[in-house]
């Protein structure tokens, strides 16, 4: 919670847009600049493998060459040629780490994306949920008191029956 709202601080302090209902442009312009590092990086790490396939095919090529030109004649070179391939070896492997670490990152904000996206959609509805309670609640006593009033309406004729009875009877009384 306490990242998110480092973020959210972060991207006010950036000059994002926020919309009325909160953060919903906030959470899309978050969601485009991922998309772009995640763009710019995919970018990155294709020119690293080229680079890479470059480096482990001069490496090859090198090594095939030493070794029909030289044959067994110079082991040293033979060695650094084999260290020069387990180096890419080493470089492929942390490229391989690397790219893993970035797919849970990715993972992880799209997800942190989704939960926000998820609160927010739930609050509304919370709210929607409580605002129709209210109206039924209003649309009842509005029932209630309308009832009274019928109730009020069959019983005054009633009501005024027996006063002007008990008016007759203490009329004929004197």
């Amino acid at each position: 919670m306490e990242r998110e709202r480092r973020s959210y601080q972060e991207m006010e302090r950036l000059g994002y847009p926020k919309s009325i209902d909160g953060n919903h442009a906030f959470i899309k312009a978050c969601d485009e600049d991922l998309r772009k590092m995640i763009d710019q990086n995919h970018g990155l790490i294709k020119a690293h493998d080229e680079e890479m396939e470059r480096i482990k095919q001069m490496a090859d090529d090198m090594f095939t060459m030493e070794q029909e030109s030289m044959g067994h004649c110079f082991p040293h070179k033979r060695r650094k040629i084999e260290k020069l391939l387990l180096m890419s070896e080493i470089i492929n492997l942390r490229h391989n780490k690397m790219m893993n670490e970035m797919a849970l990152l990715e993972a992880d904000e799209r997800m942190s994306i989704l939960a926000q996206e998820h609160q927010t959609e739930k609050d509304e509805f919370e709210r929607r949920i409580k605002e129709l309670e209210r109206k039924v609640d209003d649309k009842r006593v509005e029932e209630v008191e309308i009832q009274s009033l019928k109730e009020e309406i069959k019983v005054k004729p009633k009501v005024e029956a027996i006063e002007e009875e008990e008016v007759k009877v203490k009329e004929e009384e004197a």
